[in-house]
């Protein structure tokens, strides 16, 4: 319903490591952007979960920035 009306749904890929079947299951379905992380020098972060690169769907969507990030504290309600 969120893509039908034209909102981006993101899932982070996971941080479970390299294997082929730690992808989060969320983050694999057509419609989802799936994120992996890359380290401080750009390569695919330790981490971060890989799914298979070749499969046209288990595979993270794009990867970002993930290690040594700086944020301000959120401050809202939980």
């Amino acid at each position: 319903m969120l893509t039908d009306n034209g909102i981006n749904v993101v899932f982070s890929s996971g941080n479970t490591g390299p294997g082929q079947h730690t992808l989060n299951p969320y983050s694999v379905a057509p419609w989802v952007v799936g994120v992996g992380a890359t380290d401080t020098a750009g390569h695919l972060a330790n981490f971060s979960s890989r799914g298979d690169f070749a499969s046209g769907l288990f595979h993270p969507t794009l990867v970002a920035p993930g290690v040594d990030i700086v944020s301000s504290p959120w401050f809202g309600n939980y």
